[in-house]
């Protein structure tokens, strides 16, 4: 029998778990096509700085930023998740573990069927 390491082990409890995502939830994921975000109005007043919110076109995850106008600091940030976005701690997890990592997305995500575009070629 091969010897398994820890690390293998880990990475197959995170690959079980992106194979429960939706493909729309985890292409948002890093790993993933990441989000596509769009520059929305934002629906908060900072008490100090500039709010900026953005949405994600596919999940709709929300990213809200506080960034200070004279020197462009983040102050503050926040993302909403929509449902059954985030994955919950379950019973298999080990102290620290990781969720989800970038490979196992990569391989979940790789293997289903998705739509693609045809690639835009630039005029020379």
């Amino acid at each position: 029998m091969p010897n398994v390491t820890e690390e293998q082990l880990v990475l197959d409890r995170q690959i079980d778990r992106a194979r429960s995502l939706s493909t729309h939830m985890l292409t948002c994921r890093v790993g993933g096509d990441r989000h596509h975000w769009t520059l929305c109005e934002p629906d908060f007043t900072p008490s100090v700085g500039l709010a900026i919110v953005h949405q994600c076109e596919k999940c709709d995850c929300i990213k809200r930023v506080t960034v200070s106008p004279r020197y462009g600091e983040v102050l503050a940030s926040s993302y909403e998740y929509p449902a059954g976005y985030q994955i919950p701690r379950d019973q298999h997890a080990q102290p620290g573990e990781r969720m989800l990592s970038s490979n196992a997305v990569r391989i979940v995500l790789w293997a289903r069927d998705r739509p693609m575009a045809p690639l835009r070629r630039r005029e020379e």
